[in-house]
């Protein structure tokens, strides 16, 4: 056996150092043609990005609210959607508070869906809520636990 069959051999391993080293060796000789691997996103790692003229949107029957990863380590993404039919002048907002109930951050939302991604770095690590209010009342609220 020559140096170049047992390369080939080795090469024909995928699993272990030895076999990557030896294609290695037979890209640089020329004797072996590098394809680059494609490797596609996946789309069960993300949620849907939501357009706003999505009709899958367009009838709410109740309100709702999302918050992950939970626990959450460098951020976290909160989704929320309220009814429909609620006007723009809509009194609703979206709060972080800590455990005693003191209000850490207030989101007022100006469209019946969205999402957004808050960053951990000025939070403590511990256990909050997250509240959808609508007039200051709690219609939805999610326990979030942060993580550093």
């Amino acid at each position: 056996m020559n140096a170049l069959s047992v390369l080939c051999t080795l090469a024909s391993d995928d699993q272990f150092l030895p076999g990557a080293y030896a294609r290695n060796l037979l890209i640089a000789i020329d004797s072996l043609q590098y394809e680059e691997p494609i490797i596609l996103p996946s789309t069960l790692k993300a949620s849907k990005k939501w357009q706003l003229n999505d009709p899958s949107h367009s009838n709410y029957k109740e309100y709702w609210l999302k918050v992950y990863p939970n626990p959450a380590d460098h951020y976290f993404i909160v989704e929320y959607r309220t009814i429909k039919s609620e006007e723009q002048s809509m009194n609703l907002s979206i709060t972080l508070d800590d455990l005693n109930g003191h209000e850490i951050m207030k989101y007022l939302p100006y469209r019946n869906f969205d999402q957004f991604v808050i960053t951990t770095e000025n939070l403590a690590e511990g256990m909050y809520f997250i509240e959808l209010k609508k007039d200051n009342k709690s219609i939805n609220q999610v326990k979030l636990i942060i993580r550093k």
